[in-house]
């Protein structure tokens, strides 16, 4: 509401500044010269391009005001946002000093036991190492000062100490890890040194035994190289036999056709035979007997070829059977093999 009355209040201020024509008033006829009609003019035209001026003034205005709503608008939710942001923060800080202050007690207890069970002499407490590190590498002098002074001037005074016990307790708990890291390192090599011997037996006997394992790895790296070679062999000759016994599958089913069609033609000549048989003892009543006889002799003689013609058939056949037999006791023992071989190479 206050934004909208100061923008009436505005344009009554704008209004009231525009030109606005007032009704000519009648002046008695007086003669102009030519200069103050000049003048008139210049002063016409001055208040025409003050006027569009202003109009442009006004527009733009108008689109500011517009722009400032639509910004305050946005800046509501940039507020709700900033807030949760705020509380967010603040418990993550909370947490990080409970969480650095729960870390820095279990290191120093740590550190105690440390200290306690190897009882080297040594006085000083964690403080006074920490401090005598700060002191001898200058880092009191350049890392927190400025930095704690720069946080006292831009946040409150509860932020501050909070990041102060953090920022403490994180070097502190760095401090005690790295002289309990000394101190292992201090335990650990007086133990080695009592045994270096043992140390160097264990050393030649775990060369001796790397290099044995060496061997063995190229040996069975030879090893599947061989099998991957037999095996492959293995795969091709398998290959081959396939096509073999497909080809050798398709002549024995020609064959068996040929067959067919032959035992088909033979029950046909045999039909004819005994037809022939039924009408030759007529005919040999009559007493004409030459030409059914060579009839016969040529059906005998058909026959007996036909006959011969089967037996070899028949006869190949048979060593076509046996030749399949063999081949497929051949591929069944390669595919014994086959297996064997994959299995010795999952083994392995």
């Amino acid at each position: 509401m206050g934004s909208m009355s100061e923008h009436d209040r505005k344009r009554r201020h704008f209004s009231s500044l525009s030109p606005t024509p007032e009704p000519a008033k009648k002046l008695p006829f007086l003669p102009i010269s030519e200069d103050k009609k000049l003048d008139i003019a210049v002063l016409q035209y001055q208040n025409q391009k003050l006027t569009q001026k202003l109009e442009t003034q006004k527009l733009e205005y108008a689109t500011f005001e517009n722009k400032f709503s639509q910004l305050k608008e946005r800046q509501q939710s940039y507020d709700s946002t900033l807030a949760v942001v705020k509380k967010s923060w603040e418990q993550l800080v909370n947490d990080l000093e409970s969480r650095s202050e729960r870390t820095r007690e279990s290191n120093r207890k740590a550190y105690s036991r440390f200290v306690s069970s190897t009882d080297d002499g040594s006085s000083s407490t964690v403080q006074d190492v920490f401090l005598s590190r700060l002191l001898q590498t200058g880092a009191t002098e350049s890392s927190s000062s400025s930095h704690f002074a720069n946080e006292m001037v831009q946040h409150r005074e509860i932020t501050s100490e909070k990041a102060k016990n953090i920022l403490n307790n994180i070097l502190t708990f760095i401090n005690n890890f790295r002289c309990l890291k000394d101190g292992f390192h201090t335990a650990l090599l007086k133990k080695l040194r009592g045994d270096v011997s043992c140390g160097q037996m264990l050393s030649n006997d775990m060369e001796v035994e790397s290099k044995n394992l060496r061997l063995t790895l190229s040996e069975l790296h030879l090893k599947h190289k061989s099998l991957a070679s037999v095996f492959r062999i293995q795969r091709d000759l398998d290959a081959k036999n396939k096509a073999e016994l497909k080809q050798l599958k398709g002549e024995l089913e020609s064959t068996v056709s040929e067959l067919e069609e032959n035992n088909h033609k033979l029950a046909t000549l045999k039909v004819e035979k005994d037809a022939a048989k039924g009408a030759v003892l007529p005919v040999l009543t009559v007493g004409n007997t030459n030409i059914p006889n060579d009839k016969i002799r040529d059906k005998q003689k058909d026959l007996q070829d036909m006959e011969s013609s089967l037996k070899e058939l028949l006869n190949r056949a048979s060593t076509r059977l046996v030749e399949l037999k063999s081949l497929h006791e051949e591929r069944i023992r390669l595919l014994q093999q086959l297996c064997d071989l994959q299995n010795l190479q999952k083994l392995t």
